[in-house]
């Protein structure tokens, strides 16, 4: 059996871009965790009174990308942070984009996308948190080279 070619997420990033200068992408802080927006497809079911032996049938639809979700130790003082607020308050439509470390690729997964939550938490004994879940809209890139 050949040895595995897996890497770790050490020292991957979540990034924004910013509102201020399209094409520089910003980092979101102490990033300890990140999961990118699931890509599924959805069926539309077609069965109708004369489907082949009384079997469901379906046909693909619309691609939905769903939501991103990303942790990072709470800031709230920092200016990155507050361009997650204003974005959330004013609804505002963001590109966002999940950067691997070099080891693994020089490829980066790119969607836009609005701030559906953050989420807060001050904890007595650890870290404080902030977790903040991204919608996305339109199509993802996928892995791609950055521009």
């Amino acid at each position: 059996m050949a040895a595995s070619t897996a890497d770790i997420g050490l020292n991957s990033k979540m990034q924004i871009e910013d509102p201020a200068n399209p094409g520089v992408f910003l980092d979101m802080g102490e990033l300890y965790a990140i999961q990118p927006p699931t890509r599924e497809r959805e069926f539309v079911d077609v069965t109708n009174f004369e489907s082949p032996g009384g079997a469901r049938e379906r046909i693909p639809a619309l691609i939905n990308i769903g939501r991103a979700t990303y942790n990072i130790s709470m800031k709230p003082a920092s200016t990155n942070y507050g361009k997650l607020v204003t974005a959330f308050d004013g609804g505002n439509k963001l590109k966002f984009r999940i950067n691997p470390p070099d080891t693994i690729t020089t490829k980066v997964f790119e969607w836009t996308g609005y701030v559906a939550s953050i989420k807060d938490n001050v904890m007595l004994d650890d870290k404080n948190t902030t977790e903040i879940e991204i919608e996305a809209t339109g199509p993802a890139t996928g892995w791609i080279v950055p521009s």
